[in-house]
């Protein structure tokens, strides 16, 4: 037999029926509904089924909790038992981001997981009480000590929504990391003291909830780049503080439905001139990504660049891949110590990025505080994370590395992140998607999705044929482009070509890629989908177009049109040195006490330089689309010990010379 504990909120005949419905609960926001039947086989049975209507009654009216009896999986009421007692469990609660307290949001395995136990009081004085858990697992039970102890006070009785939204109102206890692996748990509290006597202290209903079960959920896959720009006279290089980083990264694994973030961070110098847009930015980001993923990093990444607010605001933005998984969706946004209002904690690179990275989640605005209307689904009042029941409340377990402390969220005050409303979260609707969307990730493997086949050996091409009948193998290309679609107008920002990559589907979309040979004739086209930025200010349909393309190895020129316009031409530039040279006089320098300085000869074209600090297993990009020979590597890009690798490319967009030096520190 099962057992459901709490408080009786409401009793109803059920019309045309010999059976009465129990509504069992904390409050009517949360409850379960159980069936009291007076169908029974003799008059002994029917005496004891309106003694049970009787207690229930009498429960409902005194506020006493009750536990029913019931057969495990079903709702009808085998046995009603009244345990008086001075200090009653009102709820338990358990919670590891965003919960109601019928525990409706699903807990991630190995994720910090806080169990909140809300207790009444019918002395004549305020107690203080302090609490042991039981946890069980199978045959193993374990004990838990609550973080604090609790003022029980008369004053507040049966108020749960009051005591849930202050931390300190809840006895709240950390369950150990082993007891949050994958499986059912059984929860109970198992006993209560008094802190200035030490005298036990006797409690009702025992506090039994039902099983809470933890499942499996993948990493959040993330690589932050940190820009660097110079401003002012003389010039000022602005950067995102390590507060800035770390803020963001605790924020994720604490908001957010994983347990664990795997992250790099990469600084790298921003490109365009200043006040660059976050536009420009995510083109240099995809640019970034789309090298790193041919250098070996696992395609499932999501990459989001940072930009200091210390010389100007630069307006965050991001892909936003709606109807399927893309971690190829990029983003951006500022990070500085500005309150908001709000925020005061030191840094707001943390929710802000929570934000622009919920889009490349696929998350849409909800349209309440300012932002677009785009997502009609969501169910609560207000972008807040609850209704005016406010049976859903976040919780922040805090992080003691950065001084963050734990806090409660009341729902009716907390709004969710992909708002622009103050005091941003995740609501259980954001936190269900982003787990779903995260799972779907997962699922496409290291590669990052499937596309079609490998192109550089194209249809046609016969086993055996005559040298002279083989078609010329096809070189992989990434174009990284902005465009403007409701001005048909765009820029090709970045070309290079690729080791290896999927092809991007023809879509049959708004903008076209064709490649033209020497000679101005066009041997292929591809008609592509676009990713739409979010939070843009102007109204204008603004999107990235970020995708890999089969070329002729003797492709010249690009020619890029949107809604069938042309809009832009890449020509391919000259490069004075032959393809297999590679660049040479590469020397590297110290700068300043810790950075470095790489300088190589000429060689026409543009530069790439990437690091690898596992032997060239994998190559991360800390400079993209250079002009000049040269390229500042900031420190955090190096490790603190051990060799590490550079790689320097010249390159025309379609063809590459690379050459690779080792540097020990």
């Amino acid at each position: 037999m099962a057992q459901s504990s709490g408080l009786v909120q409401r009793l109803k005949w059920l019309s045309g029926t010999d059976a009465a419905l129990v509504y069992l609960g904390p409050s009517m926001a949360a409850v379960q509904v159980f069936l009291l039947s007076f169908t029974a086989g003799d008059l002994g049975q029917l005496a004891g089924r309106r003694a049970m209507s009787a207690t229930l009654v009498h429960a409902l009216t005194r506020g006493l909790p009750v536990t029913l009896t019931h057969t495990a999986g079903s709702s009808e009421i085998e046995g009603v038992d009244v345990r008086f007692a001075k200090v009653r469990v009102d709820a338990i609660e358990v919670t590891q981001s965003i919960q109601n307290l019928t525990q409706t949001v699903p807990l991630v395995a190995l994720k910090p997981t806080i169990v909140r136990v809300y207790l009444s009081s019918a002395l004549a004085t305020a107690t203080t009480v302090r609490g042991t858990l039981a946890i069980s697992r199978g045959s193993q039970t374990r004990f838990v000590t609550s973080l604090n102890s609790v003022v029980v006070d008369p004053a507040a009785f049966g108020q749960v929504n009051t005591l849930r939204r202050d931390v300190g109102k809840s006895l709240n206890f950390l369950l150990p990391v082993d007891m949050t692996t994958s499986g059912a748990l059984d929860i109970q509290l198992s006993s209560l003291t008094e802190t200035t006597t030490n005298q036990s202290v006797t409690f009702g209903p025992p506090g039994i909830i039902d099983t809470v079960s933890f499942t499996p959920a993948p990493p959040m896959r993330l690589a932050l780049v940190s820009f660097t720009y110079q401003q002012g006279t003389p010039p000022e290089t602005f950067i995102p503080t390590a507060t800035d980083v770390g803020f963001l990264l605790s924020w994720l694994r604490r908001a957010y439905p994983v347990a664990q973030v795997v992250a790099s961070q990469q600084v790298v110098t921003a490109n365009p001139a200043v006040p660059f847009d976050c536009g420009q930015i995510n083109a240099q980001v995809a640019a970034i990504r789309a090298l790193d993923v041919a250098g070996g990093v696992d395609g499932r990444t999501h990459y989001y660049g940072l930009v200091s607010d210390g010389g100007f605001f630069m307006r965050g933005c991001s892909a936003v891949p709606v109807n399927a998984p893309d971690p190829a969706a990029v983003g951006s946004g500022p990070a500085g110590p500005a309150s908001w209002g709000w925020d005061f904690d030191g840094s707001y690179a943390d929710w802000y990025g929570g934000h622009e990275i919920g889009h490349s989640y696929g998350r849409k605005h909800p349209g309440f505080c300012g932002e677009s209307h785009d997502d009609p689904a969501y169910p609560f009042t207000a972008g807040q994370l609850a209704s005016a029941d406010g049976s859903f409340a976040g919780f922040d377990v805090g992080d003691v590395v950065w001084g963050l402390p734990m806090r409660a969220m009341p729902g009716v005050e907390w709004h969710d992140v992909m708002t622009y409303c103050n005091q941003e979260w995740l609501s259980s609707y954001t936190y269900g998607g982003i787990r779903a969307r995260l799972a779907a990730e997962d699922a496409l493997g290291p590669s990052g999705g499937a596309g079609r086949p490998d192109e550089r050996f194209p249809e046609g091409f016969e086993a055996g044929a005559a040298p002279e009948a083989a078609p010329q193998p096809k070189t992989l290309i990434s174009v990284v482009a902005q465009v403007n679609l409701t001005r048909s107008t765009g820029r090709i920002a970045y070309v290079n070509p690729l080791a290896r990559g999927t092809v991007t589907p023809d879509t049959g979309g708004p903008v076209t890629i064709r490649a033209l040979n020497a000679d101005q004739k066009v041997t292929a086209a591809y008609r592509v989908d676009v990713k739409p930025l979010s939070d843009l200010e102007d109204g204008d349909a603004e999107a990235i177009v970020d995708v890999i393309l089969a070329v002729d190895p003797g492709t010249a020129t690009l020619e890029l049109d949107v809604n069938d316009r042309l809009a832009d031409t890449y020509r391919r530039p000259p490069m004075a040195r032959a393809q297999a040279a590679g660049p040479s006089e590469i020397h590297i320098e110290r700068v300043g006490e810790t950075g470095l300085e790489l300088t190589w000869e000429a060689s026409g074209g543009l530069y790439n330089v990437q690091i690898s600090s596992d032997r060239g297993r994998t190559w991360r990009t800390v400079a993209v689309g250079l002009t000049e020979p040269r390229a500042t590597i900031h420190p955090d890009n190096l490790p603190a010990n051990g060799p590490v690798l550079f790689r320097v490319t010249a390159t025309d967009g379609f063809t590459a010379s690379e050459t690779t030096v080792e540097w020990s520190p």
